[in-house]
């Protein structure tokens, strides 16, 4: 009996086990319009896609492990950002 209440409760405890993809579109169309608001909703293990556009900012991972890619080869980003430690 003991086993069974230990697999319920495990089933439903939380879990922040999955990861999320956030988009940003400096045009207003998708998740964020800039990276660092994606940045700052993200947690460690998420994506930042960043659609084609020109981005000046100044991030700051705030120590997360995250990813930040271009959303497609065949079009142009320009990141022009100032990492901030």
């Amino acid at each position: 009996m003991r086993r069974f209440e230990i697999l319920l409760l495990s089933l439903c405890l939380p879990t922040s086990s999955f990861a999320t993809t956030w988009t940003v579109d400096d045009f207003g169309k998708a998740d964020f319009n800039s990276i660092q608001q994606a940045i700052d909703a993200s947690s460690n293990g998420d994506t930042i896609l960043v659609y084609s556009g020109i981005y000046l900012e100044a991030i700051n991972f705030n120590g997360k492990s995250i990813s930040v890619e271009g959303e497609s080869a065949s079009s142009t980003t320009q990141l022009k950002v100032m990492v901030v430690a």
